[in-house]
C-alpha cells in the first residue's frame, strides 16, 4: 500500500514520512507528487502501527458475554479519536 505525508495529522508519522524523500503518487489519497511511503518496502511505519494496533482484541477473541456496545472499529477509533490521519475512515479501512 502506498500512502503520503498527506494522508496523516500526526507530525511524528508525516515527518518519518518526510525523512525518506521518495516523491511519487499516492494510492491512498490520489495526491500527485507527494512524499509517499510503500508499506511493501518499508517497515518504519509498519512497525509502529503493529506495536499500536497490538494493545486491541480482536473482536473474535472476545469472551462471548463483551457488551457489544463497546465494539469499535480501528479505522474509527484511528480516525476520530486518535487523530492521527488526514482522510476519512473508509480510506483507512481500504
Amino acid at each position: 500500500m502506498i500512502c503520503c505525508e498527506k494522508c496523516f495529522k500526526d507530525p511524528e508519522i508525516k515527518g518519518i514520512i518526510k525523512c525518506l524523500k521518495q516523491e511519487g503518487n499516492c494510492g491512498t489519497c490520489h495526491r500527485v507528487n507527494v512524499q509517499i511511503y510503500d508499506t511493501e518496502k518499508g517497515s518504519d511505519l509498519v512497525e509502529s502501527f503493529i506495536k499500536l494496533l497490538s494493545i486491541y482484541t480482536p473482536r473474535d477473541s472476545l469472551p462471548d458475554d463483551f457488551p457489544k456496545e463497546r465494539l469499535s472499529l480501528l479505522k474509527d477509533i484511528s480516525h476520530d479519536k486518535w487523530n492521527i490521519f488526514n482522510i476519512s475512515s473508509e480510506q483507512i479501512y481500504n
